[in-house]
């Protein structure tokens, strides 16, 4: 018999005995499909466990339990912030900032600042779920956040938070200019990429030779190109060109990156700058 004919409680049996995250996600996924009451409360009553295992596994149940509009999502929001104010456990902490941000659309300033208050925590993995509950919001205290841990000691913090200032929000902002700014010379490559895009995305000026400059180095992946487009400088075209001959008479070259760099000189060679 297939698991997806298994009963709920079957599964949730099977899941609190094998812990392998492979078989522990695939289950989970099952169960996601199947949003009755009867599975929330025994989610809520996992929750309330003192077993921090259990409490992880009915927090990720619930995270995406059902189609969108969820059907139980304030009540487990509710759960959620109710829980995180008392748990002291890092990895109980990290799975409710993952759903919470799977479910971040209406969180209101109260349920923002309990997220952003995590923001220091000691544990490297719980801040960057701070990241992931933030993303998209544009909640000012939100923003404030996501400024603050994109200089975060961690690598992929700062590249998830400057994603999230660069990309995921509209909101120009002369902080967010500046938290920007400080990346564009990140060691990381991507870090700086996500920078660039989230200025050239905002029309400035200054760092059009910022990306010239990147392209005459001849060594950069396709986040290059989008922030390429969304600066809609024609200009480019001629340094792109020169790397586009120069890959296609290197025969090392990934011949998916140069189809990307020749679609990305026609796109911009259509486009009407708009500034």
């Amino acid at each position: 018999m297939s698991k997806e004919d298994w009963s709920d409680e079957r599964l949730l049996v099977r899941l609190t005995q094998n812990k392998s995250e492979k078989a522990r996600w695939g289950t989970i996924v099952i169960l996601r499909k199947r949003p009755t009451e009867k599975l929330f409360n025994k989610c809520e009553e996992f929750i309330k466990s003192s077993d921090s295992y259990k409490r992880c596994l009915g927090i990720d149940i619930l995270a995406q339990l059902g189609p969108s509009p969820r059907p139980f999502l304030q009540p487990t929001l509710q759960l959620y912030f109710d829980t995180i104010l008392r748990e002291t456990d890092s990895k109980v902490i990290m799975s409710l900032l993952c759903a919470i941000g799977h479910n971040n659309d209406d969180l209101n300033d109260i349920q923002v600042g309990i997220v952003s208050s995590f923001a220091e925590h000691k544990d490297k993995e719980v801040r960057k779920a701070v990241v992931f509950a933030l993303l998209g919001l544009t909640n000012l205290r939100a923003v404030d956040t996501l400024i603050k841990l994109s200089s975060d000691k961690i690598s992929y913090i700062r590249n998830w938070s400057t994603f999230g200032l660069g990309r995921q929000i509209e909101v120009h902002s002369e902080s967010i200019n500046k938290a920007l700014w400080r990346r564009v010379s990140d060691k990381y490559q991507e870090t700086r990429y996500e920078a660039i895009i989230g200025l050239a995305k905002r029309r400035d000026d200054r760092v059009l030779p910022i990306i010239a400059q990147e392209l005459e180095k001849g060594e950069f992946g396709t986040l290059l190109l989008t922030a390429v487009l969304a600066s809609e400088k024609v200009e480019l075209i001629p340094l792109l060109q020169q790397n586009l001959d120069s890959a296609r008479a290197d025969t090392t070259i990934n011949p998916e990156w140069v189809n990307e760099l020749e679609n990305c000189i026609n796109e911009l060679s259509e486009r009407t700058p708009s500034f």
